[in-house]
């Protein structure tokens, strides 16, 4: 067993709790896709369990949904060191994580290898290459035990089945009978040589390939009755044996694959198969494949053959439904890194490094264009979209974002964000505001410029235009004839900017988001804020990026309150409302994901009055058995409590005048939204769960 064996066809992975369906949560779109896994793991109920840099994640649809697995977020293994455990439990490295999201990950005593390996039953087995040993572990990777190889015998790989521990050396393949105390050689057919894989299967099949380093001479072997008796497969196979994996899809067939190499075994039938590359050029360099609980084959291929050892090339995971398909269908990659989200003219835009992507009516993305348009906003005029092409200037699309025309040729260096006023009259920043009265003919500078500084957004209401820029925010009511500062105190470079159809305004700086609802005239304030794209609604309502997940500020509440579940912990990059009111968030490495649910129902625009006399009415926090909160009144209140996916679990609790003791003793480690109501009045609070 090489690097193939994070690939094992067992079941060896219990399924996922997904976010709640009760209340607000998060969902997965289907992408965009860009890079994807260079790890892949198949239980028997059809999971997909992918890997890269970012996060552990799996798909409980056949790769058209991804969920992050909790807690995994900046875990690397060192590849192959991956594994998965029959209660969901995964290893990564040298992390345990739990499958249902409960604490942080475990550090575990595990040995140096080059490669970790889960049995059916749960076992875990480590070895190094050209090792004289490799180790075993009963309790998860608590414990482990050391275990001979064959007498003077070094270690290319080994297998684990019902009746027996295979190990492949240069010279041969072994097997004990007896957990590894003593070894046999494999005759009967299997000759000496260089073994490099083994792939057990159902019904005691065994799968070997014997390879070269030159990948010459790669032959590959098949036993149907525990490795008693052994029949050629194929010979010949010329590709360098250290990529290649073996997935074993029944007693007779399997996928071979590796280095741009695709062979389909059914029986002694040898077919290479073929796959577009994802990037036009040549075929992958490197294959990962496995099989799900339905038979269909699942294929990684990546195209930096350079970063192996560091298990960061890029990769696109396939799908094929057919065994003998010459062409490989993309499912749609968990990962994507998109930069910006836009809503204009009721349609949902996603830039990233590939191009612009929009969202489809059945909620998949499309490569809409594959030039890069920032700040995309609609022209309510014509119904056109204006955008910023990469090199500065303005650009104008009334295909939808098909296709963009710059109508600002002259324009300084720079992205430039642009905003409609008027049919033909247009309005652009960049070093100093622009706008022209001829639909983009010909540009104008406005006055003060100099004042005004590099511009960072601009928006307008109702006669007004309002340009947030490295100097602060300004407001000009003469068409850009004269700007007035207003800049709160405390603000200075402002890095984004959004008026609501309300009047609103709201703007980030210095990690503080503001929000005016009287034209500028007084602000309020809320801190912690991450910089990226934040979202603000018709009614003047704020969602912004936060360093974990997303916070979301009713208009008229002094509060915020969390929008995580699935999100708990990552890193949000740009949010955008759509037309229809559903809020979307960008979470690098981890594509576009919708908000589902009534906000009124996860309690996060619960009562804002003053029955929560403290932003933290619960202590204390974080807490280990027993947690207090203030109550607004005496009276026969509700209090349940939710974990971080939004699933409501057992907590018993008592109320006693007007406050409620909660025992948290029996919940497992981790964050609670406790949540309490007594007829329409109610509220929320989290806890910390610590041991």
């Amino acid at each position: 067993m090489t690097m193939r064996t994070y690939l094992s066809i067992f079941s060896l992975l219990i399924a996922f709790s997904t976010a709640s369906a009760q209340g607000f949560h998060w969902e997965p779109t289907h992408g965009p896709a860009t890079d994807a896994a260079w790890m892949l793991l198949v239980n028997g109920n059809g999971d997909i369990v992918a890997g890269s840099t970012n996060a552990i994640v799996r798909s409980t649809d056949q790769g058209q949904h991804w969920l992050p697995l909790p807690n995994s977020s900046g875990i690397v293994p060192r590849f192959p060191v991956f594994a998965s455990l029959p209660d969901g439990h995964i290893i990564v490295g040298n992390k345990r994580i739990n499958g249902d999201g409960s604490g942080s990950p475990v550090t575990l005593p595990i040995p140096a290898s080059d490669v970790l390996y889960a049995d059916r039953f749960g076992n875990l087995y480590a070895n190094l290459f050209s090792a004289t040993s490799f180790s075993r572990s009963f309790d998860e990777g608590n414990t482990w035990t050391k275990i001979n190889a064959p007498a003077g015998e070094t270690l290319n790989c080994i297998g684990v089945d019902a009746q027996h521990y295979y190990a492949g050396t240069a010279t041969g393949i072994y097997f004990s009978s007896d957990s590894g105390t003593t070894w046999r050689r494999e005759l009967n057919d299997l000759p000496r040589g260089n073994y490099a894989e083994i792939e057990t299967g159902p019904n005691g099949s065994v799968w070997t390939l014997m390879a070269s380093e030159t990948g010459v001479s790669n032959s590959l072997y098949r036993s149907n009755d525990f490795g008693q008796t052994w029949k050629q497969i194929a010979s010949d196979l010329r590709s360098p044996f250290y990529d290649h994996t073996i997935a074993v899809k029944n007693d007779t067939q399997a996928l071979l694959s590796g280095n741009g190499a695709v062979f389909f075994i059914d029986d002694s039938t040898v077919t290479p198969l073929y796959f577009a590359p994802t990037n036009g050029g040549d075929a992958p360099e490197f294959n990962i494949s496995c099989v799900d609980s339905s038979g269909d084959w699942l294929e990684s291929g990546g195209y930096d053959d350079s970063k192996e050892g560091n298990s960061l090339f890029t990769s696109t995971v396939f799908l094929s439904t057919d065994d003998s398909a010459s062409i490989w269908t993309p499912i749609p990659a968990p990962f994507s890194s998109v930069t910006a989200l836009t809503s204009a003219n009721k349609t949902l835009f996603a830039t990233q490094a590939l191009g612009t992507f929009v969202l489809g009516d059945s909620g998949n993305w499309s490569l809409e264009s594959a030039t890069v348009v920032p700040n995309i906003v609609g022209d309510p005029f014509d119904n056109g979209l204006l955008g910023s092409a990469g090199g500065g200037g303005v650009d104008r699309s009334t295909d939808g974002g098909v296709t963009w025309t710059n109508i600002f040729p002259s324009a300084p260096s720079g992205t430039m964000f642009a905003v409609a006023t008027a049919a033909r009259i247009l309005f652009a920043g960049s070093q100093g505001v622009y706008v022209t009265t001829d639909d983009g003919s010909t540009w104008n500078e406005t006055n003060d410029a100099a004042v005004i500084g590099t511009v960072t957004g601009i928006a307008y209401y109702l006669g007004s235009i309002y340009v947030s820029t490295t100097n602060g925010l300004f407001v000009s009511t003469n068409s850009g004839n004269a700007w007035t500062a207003i800049t709160p105190t405390g603000a200075s470079a402002i890095a984004s900017l959004h008026v609501g159809n309300d009047g609103t305004i709201a703007f980030l700086s210095n990690n503080t988001m503001f929000r005016s609802d009287d034209r500028g005239a007084t602000w309020q304030t809320i801190a912690n804020i991450s910089s990226g794209g934040f979202a603000l609604s018709g009614s003047g309502d704020i969602f912004a990026p936060a360093p974990s997940g997303v916070v979301y500020w009713p208009n008229g509440s002094t509060k915020t309150f969390s929008l995580n579940d699935s999100l708990q912990g990552q890193s949000v990059s740009a949010l955008a409302l759509a037309s229809d009111g559903t809020l979307y968030a960008a979470v690098p490495g981890l594509g576009v994901w919708k908000g589902v649910g009534d906000l009124a129902l996860a309690n996060v625009k619960a009562s804002q009055s003053s029955i929560i006399a403290s932003p933290n009415p619960a202590f204390p926090n974080p807490a280990s058995t027993n947690v207090r909160i203030s109550l607004p009144f005496v009276g026969n209140w509700n209090v349940t409590a939710r974990d971080a996916l939004g699933r409501e679990v057992t907590m018993p609790y008592k109320t006693t005048g007007t406050e409620a003791v909660c025992d948290v003793s029996t919940l497992v480690p981790g964050a609670y939204q406790i949540e309490l109501q007594l007829g329409t009045e109610r509220f929320g609070t989290r806890v910390d769960v610590v041991r």
